[in-house]
C-alpha cells in the first residue's frame, strides 16, 4: 500500500511495508501507472528513505525517484537518504528485474 500526502505546495509520498516483503514483478509493473496516476496533481515529491531498506530503494527509482542527502534521521539516528521526484525529470530508472525477487 502506498500513497501521497499533500504538503506545503509539494507532495509526501508513503510506503506501508516491511523488510520481509519482496518487490515483484506484477508489483513493479501495476505500480509505474497507480504512481502516475496519483502523483499527477504534483510537480514535487520529497520525502526520507530507510538506507537500509534496498528494495524499496530500487522501487522508488524505478518509480524516477532520486536519492541524496544521506544522514542520521529520526530517534534513534538511523542513516536515511531524501527522495525526490519532479515532474519532467527523466532520472534512469532501475529496469524491472533488478527490483524483483522471484517469488
Amino acid at each position: 500500500m502506498f500513497g501521497i500526502v499533500p504538503r506545503d505546495g509539494y507532495g509526501v509520498p508513503w510506503l506501508l511495508g516491511s523488510d520481509r516483503i519482496a518487490i515483484h514483478r506484477e508489483f513493479a509493473r501495476r505500480s509505474r501507472s497507480v504512481f502516475a496516476d496519483i502523483a499527477r496533481p504534483f510537480q514535487h515529491l520529497e520525502n526520507r528513505i530507510d538506507a537500509r531498506q534496498r528494495a524499496h530503494i530500487k522501487w522508488i527509482q524505478f518509480l524516477g525517484f532520486t536519492l541524496d542527502d544521506l544522514r542520521p534521521w529520526g530517534r534513534r539516528g538511523e542513516p536515511f537518504w531524501r527522495m525526490q521526484w519532479h515532474r519532467g525529470a527523466s532520472p534512469e530508472r532501475a529496469p524491472e528485474g533488478e527490483i524483483c525477487r522471484q517469488s
